[in-house]
């Protein structure tokens, strides 16, 4: 069986407060932050492999941040990238797939022994995907 990277108490208090706060967060809903809100109400049944919310903005300290972080409760994250495509759709969508790989990589750097998942969700697809995993875009950390 794996290791736990993050006590299951620890999570669920990180999920309870984050929920309330993004859920009932109705003030500044620009296209981004409408998307978080939705998905962090809607992330049971999007993501049930992942019905812990236990970070928003999250990454080391001095770093940069990723926008949402989902855990299983033993050793699985899945690392979100929320972007708005509105705009430039082929080239918000390269960034938000790059910045999903690198969140995923900080994430196993700051709980070794976890597996996580690069992830993106949009306003163009309305739904959460792995973005494709590509070894030339990878950067690496530590």
């Amino acid at each position: 069986m794996d290791a736990v990277v993050m006590p299951r108490e620890e999570a669920a208090r990180r999920d309870r407060i984050l929920r309330q706060f993004l859920v009932e967060r109705d003030w500044d809903l620009d296209g981004e932050q409408q998307l978080v809100r939705h998905l962090v109400a809607n992330s049971l049944e999007l993501l049930p492999e992942w019905p812990l919310l236990v970070g928003y903005e999250w990454g080391p300290p001095g770093g940069t941040r990723g926008d949402l972080l989902f855990f299983d409760g033993t050793a699985s994250f899945a690392a979100i990238e929320v972007k708005s495509l509105e705009n430039q759709p082929n080239k918000k969508r390269n960034l938000v797939e790059r910045q999903a790989r690198e969140a995923a990589e900080r994430a196993e750097v700051l709980w070794p022994g976890a597996q996580t998942t690069p992830m993106v969700y949009t306003d163009d697809e309305h739904q959460v995907c792995a973005p494709p995993r590509s070894p030339d875009d990878r950067v690496r950390y530590g």
